[in-house]
């Protein structure tokens, strides 16, 4: 470590510690608004006795599996209150759908809130499964105290709305942008328009017809597959069969993230004797070789259909996660979203015809292991995703029994913090003699100790959520200088890019969105995994770069003779085509 490389981490050390002194001296006082809301707690598991004499107006979609998760605890809720339960199916039945706009109307909820599960009880119209399970006791209690009917209320209400999903709207996007770098579609048409340029039977405009009737089948075929598996998830009313679908495709995206990480390794050696698990099967490669060379127009569409079938190796893991997040919310709204995702899909492929079709040379576009990374990291999300929208149907919380005060946590942090940083100070120069990747010591620290208070801070301990904060913001500023190493040129923007998600990551700590901020955690860790990887592979070129001048001299400085070009078949292309 050089003197300049000291200073400039004894100055990091000394900055972090004022400032975790000074959140120490602010933090003394702890606040105790957590007995209260026990106090409440128990005042709401007690008011069995005064619940009697009203009654619920439960509506719910046939298919909806929100609606089919509360609904045995609005009924066990009735039961344990003795009260009327009535039940209204609202997808099917036209009647029912006005007496839901009618109270609607009297509960004064616009039409952007509206949906279900919903159920109205007193003055209280309770929107969504969490809202229910939450108030539903309070919204009884209070409608008895106050001999409030819902039959007959009106008035100008203040009701829990149902939160927008936008967290929903942003997976499918993010998903549907890093789905759409897809090797296999990619590769295939790259190679079947190349065929058409060196045919002499295709014009620049037919090759442009041909192309957007491939990419036309490519779409059709997947989203047509994907409004057939929503349709058969929405009408499985059963909740046991609705969570036994849920962990089937979290192990299936588990299995993914598996095989896109070992891919992902691969491609990153560039080991070539290792084939890729997540691409085209090579029995599926002749036929795609034969639809190709005919190149009339039926075959040009079977092959968008055989491409869209044969690739579901590539990303059917991704999409079937997709589509069974799209299946916890309106079928309508699912299937725009369906639409979305699939036009997204095939947006990249639109990109490379037209490059094509303007004279642009498609031999630069070539897949790396950062796609294969993104996509296992994505499929990591989807089953997290799934993992948490299980864990709602079952009504299960964790929650870890540790009191901590915080003067404690901060006192805790610093040792740590030090304790951590003399560790990775003693190791850096023995791991870095055998991996010779290795980051500041402190930095390293720093984001153990983030990380272990943001694990205590989702397993329901009270963490003080500015020492988080901080210690994150130290983070994030690391990967942001990390990433200004490589020079890469769209820098700006991501500067742009990581000010935006540390402050929108930062909101969602504040505001207790815990299993937003997880997701955003895990982004986090993503783009420390490519600092990591980046390194490595600049190592892996470097070592490539010695390894050839040594071959060099030994074969005397031959120059190594050039043009010498191989035509290749479509088969030997297409072996090559997700690689």
């Amino acid at each position: 470590m050089t003197k300049r490389q000291a200073k400039t981490a004894i100055l990091h050390c000394a900055s972090a510690l004022t400032l975790l002194l000074i959140l120490l001296i602010s933090n003394l006082s702890v606040s105790a608004s957590n007995i209260s809301d026990n106090l409440n707690l128990n005042n709401t598991n007690n008011s069995n006795s005064t619940c009697k004499g009203i009654s619920i107006y439960f509506f719910y979609g046939e298919g909806c599996v929100h609606c089919v998760a509360i609904e045995p605890i609005v009924k066990a809720t009735c039961e344990q209150c003795d009260i009327s339960f009535k039940s209204y199916e609202v997808y099917h039945n036209a009647t029912n759908l006005a007496l839901l706009r009618d109270f609607e109307e009297r509960y004064c909820i616009s039409a952007n809130e509206s949906g279900v599960p919903v159920i109205f009880v007193g003055n209280s119209a309770l929107i969504g499964d969490e809202s229910i399970a939450k108030n539903l006791k309070d919204a009884i209690k209070f409608a008895k105290e106050n001999d409030i009917h819902a039959e007959t209320y009106e008035g100008n209400c203040t009701i829990p709305t149902k939160p927008p999903e936008l967290l929903t709207i942003a997976t499918v996007i993010g998903a549907a942008f890093i789905d759409s770098i897809n090797p296999c579609a990619m590769g295939v048409l790259i190679i079947f328009i190349t065929f058409m340029i060196t045919s002499a039977n295709f014009s620049r405009r037919r090759m442009a017809i041909y192309g957007m009737i491939y990419i036309v089948a490519v779409y059709l075929t997947y989203f047509l597959a994907g409004i057939g598996i929503l349709k058969f998830l929405n009408f499985i009313n059963n909740l046991g069969f609705i969570i036994f679908v849920n962990a089937l495709v979290i192990v299936i995206l588990l299995i993914g993230v598996l095989l896109a990480f070992r891919d992902m390794y691969v491609s990153l050696k560039k080991n070539e004797k290792k084939g890729l698990y997540l691409a085209i099967p090579k029995s599926a490669k002749g036929t795609l070789e034969k639809y190709m060379k005919k190149g009339t127009l039926p075959a040009v569409i079977i092959l968008g259909i055989l491409v869209a079938m044969v690739e579901l190796p590539c990303t059917g893991q991704v999409y079937l996660g997709i589509l069974t997040v799209l299946n916890t919310m309106d079928f309508n709204y699912g299937i725009l979203l369906l639409a979305a995702y699939n036009f997204i899909f095939v947006l990249p492929l639109i990109i490379i015809l037209s490059l094509a079709f303007f004279g642009k040379n498609l031999s630069k576009i070539e897949e790396t292991w950062l796609m294969r990374y993104l996509i296992g990291w994505l499929m990591l999300i989807l089953a997290i995703i799934l993992i948490n929208e299980t864990f709602k149907f079952l009504n299960f919380n964790i929650q870890l029994p540790l009191t901590i005060s915080y003067a404690e946590f901060f006192i805790l942090a610093i040792i740590l913090i030090i304790l951590l940083f003399k560790i990775f100070s003693v190791l850096r120069p023995i791991v870095k003699k055998r991996i010779n990747i290795w980051y500041c010591a402190y930095c390293y620290a720093c984001a153990l100790v983030w990380i272990f208070l943001t694990v205590l801070y989702l397993l329901g301990v009270d963490v003080p959520k500015i020492l988080i904060a901080a210690l994150i913001g130290m983070s994030l500023t690391g990967i942001w200088e990390e990433f200004k190493k490589f020079n890469f040129k769209h820098f700006r923007s991501f500067t742009i890019f990581i000010t935006v998600f540390g402050m929108i990551l930062i909101y969602a700590l504040f505001i207790d969105y815990k299993f937003e901020f997880l997701l955003m955690v895990l982004l986090l860790l993503a783009m420390d995994g490519i600092i990591v990887l980046k390194n490595f592979e600049i190592k892996e070129i470097s070592a490539e770069k010695e390894k050839f001048k040594k071959e060099t001299k030994k074969e005397g400085a031959k120059k190594e003779e050039e043009n010498e070009e191989e035509k290749k078949s479509l088969r030997e292309m297409l072996d090559h085509c997700c690689d």
